[in-house]
């Protein structure tokens, strides 16, 4: 038995366990026969999806349910979240209804999100876009307190594991603290001493961690009396609990270590922002590449001064490339720079770059206009 169904390989086809239908699946129901391995046909073309999509982020969410030809599992329906972190692979007996008249298949559907970078947003059910940096499939986090509460229950505490409870309860803090100058620093082992030594290292804030490459980094902070420490990074995911840094948050997913501020969720935030907010209206955050244990990871800038462009969007393609390279020459180079309404980067129910905001700009005036 090698899936959480705990069916044999045997059970599915080569084609199924190819496109992760095992991981989808998660329950008893019969498989499919080989000749109803194939994807369904679409019934509208790529662009009609396209302004489907744009369509959901304008009316913040559209019907959508994830349909069968098989039978339709014994334990529940799907969600769009059973696509998370899926590849661009055939999910051949599963599709999406959309609005009860549009049929996307699996791939079809990633095949549009990736060329327009447009999520599809349900109103039950969060959203589904694609990862440009991960080439993945991603669904809407949930919130940091139902993750907590998941990593607790699956790791009870051990009250005689005295070291356990005091990390479950530094892991906590970081959570919770709205100092993010004080949250740890994740940096590589190669760095360690110089961090240790007061001196600049490089600030981490990778798309991905292998759970095989975790004893290359380790958790950098400042103790209560202004002394640096250390904790392997191995050591805190071993509690499967949410990880707080100064430059990204982290959650446990099939021994990984995944981001929650992912390229996914900043396209999906440029999109809904820029249905109901102007460029002069957000507020800018840069993230630092590089600085000392008592440096902070992200911190406010001002916003770069341009009345030209404060209240006008271009939308013609080039105007809108020399648009972002203008904003950006104003910004320091310091690192990636972030737009939100107002709130850390790291706290933001919606977060984006100017790239991506402008990306979107300019997609849903091409697409569509809100009627």
């Amino acid at each position: 038995m090698t899936y959480d169904d705990e069916l044999p390989n045997h059970a599915f086809t080569e084609l199924e366990r190819a496109a992760g239908v095992p991981h989808l699946y998660r329950t008893r129901a019969p498989r499919l026969s080989n000749n109803e391995t194939e994807e369904i046909q679409p019934n509208v073309t790529r662009d009609e999806l396209v302004a489907r999509l744009v369509k959901s982020v304008y009316d913040g969410g559209v019907d959508v349910k994830v349909q069968t030809k098989g039978p339709m599992p014994e334990f529940g329906d799907y969600y769009l979240h059973s696509f998370d972190d899926h590849r661009d692979t055939p999910v051949p007996h599963l599709y999406l209804e959309i609005d009860r008249d549009c049929i996307a298949p699996i791939t079809f559907l990633t095949d549009a999100m990736r060329a327009s970078g447009v999520p599809l947003l349900s109103d039950t059910d969060g959203w589904l876009a694609w990862d440009t940096a991960e080439q993945r499939l991603k669904s809407c986090s949930s919130s940091i307190e139902f993750l907590w509460e998941k990593a607790t229950v699956a790791n009870p505490k051990r009250s005689s594991d005295a070291r356990e409870l005091r990390l479950m309860k530094w892991l906590r803090r970081a959570v919770l603290s709205t100092d993010h100058g004080k949250k740890p620093l994740l940096i590589q082992n190669d760095f360690l001493s110089n961090a240790m030594q007061r001196r600049p290292v490089k600030f981490e804030a990778p798309n991905r961690i292998p759970g095989n490459a975790f004893e290359q980094y380790a958790l950098v902070f400042y103790n209560s009396s202004g002394e640096p420490a250390s904790i392997p990074l191995g050591q805190v995911a071993a509690l499967k609990c949410p990880i707080f840094t100064r430059t990204g948050a982290y959650i446990c997913s099939n021994g990984d270590l995944l981001p929650i501020l992912n390229n996914a969720t900043l396209s999906t935030g440029s999109f809904l922002i820029a249905v109901n907010h102007k460029l002069g209206e957000l507020h800018w955050f840069v993230a630092r590449e590089q600085g000392t244990i008592f440096h902070s990871g992200i911190e406010r800038i001002e916003t770069p001064k341009n009345a030209s462009l404060q209240n006008y969007i271009p939308w013609d393609e080039e105007d809108v490339l020399r648009s972002v390279s203008n904003f950006i020459e104003q910004v320091p180079a310091l690192g990636t720079v972030y737009l939100t309404l107002g709130e850390h980067p790291l706290e933001a129910e919606l977060v984006t770059t100017p790239e991506l905001y402008f990306h979107a700009m300019k997609t849903l005036q091409k697409f569509s206009q809100p009627t």
